[in-house]
């Protein structure tokens, strides 16, 4: 036998296919056994067919059967699997007296697919969302969901398909098929191997990801609370937000992007970028998708599965810049850390949402004055989305980072004015603030404008826990020659010397630490930074303040300065203009909080009052004819020490620092060894800290995290 054809290349399902062979040798009349078979080699299909002569062209119909149910199966990355799936036509051989012949060539089958999305709380993705599903030829077809979340693509090949969805804000990655798990960090589409006419197929989607923009650049159309949609997707969620709030010098950034072996051909797409996927190699079936990467996926794992494309695979490409990347992180611990074990065996319904907070840390390096200027705006524009998740009923816990617990700080000094126990938790992790930041007494407070102790935020949660090290090079250090020493070192002697560092260590982290530390220096009198530089921007149309010019810096003879009395009359009467512009609203919870601007710097109360101005301008007054020098050092970080020095010293923290107060503190110094550290923690910090510090000893057992 040979010349095994089909009728057609390509049939819908239903439809009958013409097949053909040739005989030879046989016997008129004798009856063949005819086996059709699947893309898996398995038969299908049989029949029987008596030949209409010995030797010749036998021709046939067959009709595919018409009422068998899709075969789905998951396509996921897999090391050896580096060819595209193609498209799954069916075969068929012919058995005379045992004798099975070759296999034909394929016939591609099409049919018309049908899919319902819905998300992880079965909400049907919205209406009207654009979906663009390619094909195993690479063929792209578009719909758009209907009211029920279902979309409809016509002649789709039976084979690999994968789709992504045109609008980030409605659905994120897919993580279930039909009744398959599928882990978004290794998916690329499904297979469907058989089929009817119409294949009805349903896929679950991770609910978008959660993230509020505070930052000064911020579109004016940002929202700074959340969507009724968002609102209701925490509510069905266990009731509960966890909100993550990042530290200093993190930019907005941007999301990274999934990964994934998509078994199609970009080349042959057209608008393949408008489609999501972008070719990574021409030597390699390994595309990245345009679509952003929600989840975390593991730079190590896939590197070590793609090696030709490791150089490509960094934290960075795949799970974002910025804000974006510290939420990914900070998501997929927690997660972890609840008991969430992976898309693969969870299937996503129990993976959790946080609810990342950007805002404007990215200034200079060391202009950290300017960022606590930035996280004191922030602070106040958080107060309005605190204020609707307590209103709503759900249950609110914060972590914040570094400089980050300033932001939260604000929001909560003002909110605790008249409002009490509205967090369940305050985690202030590696705090940027004073040791003193959560003293009742703003006479401790020995930061020049009165700003470093938050006097009332203590009321506004039941809990807070600070975790601290001092291990944090940024937050505090000590001089250490020996260090600077190996840093001028010949290359090959430095090199020795720092193979013998801790492995956890930064070695820039280590050279700020051997200097003393950043945070200590924060008052220190520069032309750019310091207290007087963002001060001197703030103030510029009232310039010069100094007689003589520029406040502090351009004296040679350094002389006794004086303020300069008419600018100095004009800035004060602004300041207080400023204050009586607001003094009228009301005290008990004024909604929505002024826009304080000439007087943000002492801006931690919800309304600023005249006896708060007149301090503030006897302060500057005297900075600014000292040239912007403080009399004392800043307090030492509360992410550095603790409470260890202060609980000596504040009887009120002291006594609610005791065990079972409502501050607790987690001292790090065994598992915690960089500023950042916990956005990628090892095994031990995840452990220690993680789950038994935040998740088994507070979340879960005094509030909870998602479903959990």
């Amino acid at each position: 036998m040979g010349d095994l054809t089909l009728g057609w290349d390509r049939l819908p399902l239903g439809d009958t296919a013409q097949l053909a062979f040739t005989v030879r040798d046989a016997e008129e009349g004798q009856r063949v056994t005819i086996e059709v078979l699947g893309a898996d080699d398995q038969p299908v299909d049989q029949f029987e067919h008596q030949l209409t002569k010995g030797h010749g062209r036998e021709i046939l119909t067959w009709k595919p059967d018409d009422q068998a149910q899709a075969d789905i199966r998951i396509l996921q990355t897999a090391e050896d699997d580096e060819d595209p799936a193609g498209p799954s036509g069916l075969h068929f051989h012919v058995i005379l007296n045992g004798n099975h012949s070759e296999r034909s060539g394929p016939l591609l089958l099409t049919a018309d697919l049908e899919v319902e999305h819905t998300d992880t709380q079965d909400k049907p993705l919205p209406e009207g969302t654009q979906v663009t599903l390619a094909d195993a030829e690479g063929k792209l077809h578009v719909s758009h969901a209907d009211s029920a979340g279902r979309t409809r693509f016509d002649k789709v090949l039976i084979g690999a398909v994968d789709w992504v969805f045109g609008s980030a804000q409605a659905a994120a990655e897919t993580v279930r098929i039909a009744d398959q798990r599928s882990d978004p960090s290794s998916h690329c589409g499904c297979q469907v191997l058989v089929g009817a006419p119409t294949i009805h197929l349903k896929a679950k989607h991770l609910p978008p990801p959660v993230m509020i923009n505070l930052r000064d650049d911020a579109p004016s159309a940002a929202p700074q609370v959340l969507s009724e949609q968002e609102l209701n997707y925490f509510r069905e969620q266990g009731n509960n937000a966890l909100l993550f709030v990042h530290g200093y010098n993190v930019p907005l950034g941007s999301p990274g992007q999934l990964f994934a072996r998509i078994p199609h051909d970009p080349g042959m797409f057209v608008n393949a970028r408008e489609a999501g996927w972008e070719r990574l190699s021409w030597t390699t079936w390994l595309d990245w998708t345009t679509w952003p990467a929600t989840v975390q996926q593991d730079p190590e794992a896939l590197g070590q599965l793609y090696p030709r494309a490791a150089n490509r695979l960094t934290d960075e490409a795949l799970n974002g810049i910025g804000a974006h990347n510290w939420r990914v992180h900070m998501e997929h611990q927690l997660n972890r850390a609840a008991g969430f074990e992976g898309f693969d065996r969870d299937g996503g319904e129990a993976y959790t949402r946080i609810l990342g907070v950007a805002w404007s840390g990215d200034v200079l390096a060391h202009d950290f004055h300017r960022s606590e200027l930035n996280a004191q705006r922030a602070g106040r524009r958080l107060v309005p989305l605190l204020r609707q998740l307590h209103q709503a009923g759900i249950k609110i816990n914060v972590i914040t980072h570094s400089l980050g617990a300033r932001v939260l700080l604000t929001a909560l000094n003002i909110l605790g004015e008249h409002h009490t126990d509205l967090l369940d938790h305050a985690f202030l992790w590696q705090p940027a603030v004073a040791d003193n930041a959560l003293s009742n007494s703003p006479a401790s407070d020995p930061h020049p404008f009165k700003v470093g102790v938050f006097p009332y935020a203590h009321r506004a949660a039941k809990q807070f826990v600070v975790l601290h090290t001092v291990n944090d090079g940024i937050l505090g250090g000590r001089f250490n020659a020996g260090g600077w020493a190996r840093r001028i070192m010949p290359m090959p002697a430095r090199g020795a010397a720092m193979r013998n560092y801790n492995e956890h260590t930064d070695p820039l982290e280590e050279a700020i630490r051997d200097s003393g530390g950043a945070y200590p220096k924060k008052w220190w009198p520069m032309p750019t930074a310091g207290l007087g530089g963002p001060l001197t921007g703030l103030y510029d149309e009232f310039s010069p303040l100094l007689a003589g010019g520029v406040p502090g810096y351009d004296d040679p003879s350094g002389g006794q300065r004086r303020v300069h009395s008419l600018n100095w009359r004009h800035l004060r009467e602004a300041l207080l203009d400023e204050m009586r512009r607001y003094e009228h609203l009301d005290l008990t919870d004024p909604d929505p909080l002024p826009e304080y601007h000439l007087l943000s710097p002492i801006a931690t109360r919800g309304v600023i009052r005249k006896d708060h101005v007149e301090c503030y301008l006897d302060q500057l007054h005297d900075l600014i004819e000292n040239r912007f020098r403080v009399g004392s050092a800043p307090r030492s970080a509360l992410g550095h020490v603790g409470f260890k020095e202060i609980r000596g010293q504040n009887e009120f923290i002291r006594d609610h620092s005791a065990p079972g107060g409502k501050f607790a503190f987690v001292e790090q110094d065994d598992w915690l060894f960089t500023h950042g550290g916990m956005k990628i923690p090892s095994d031990p910090l995840f452990e220690e800290v993680f789950k038994k510090r935040i998740m088994q000893q507070n979340l879960l057992p005094n509030s909870s995290f998602g479903k959990y």
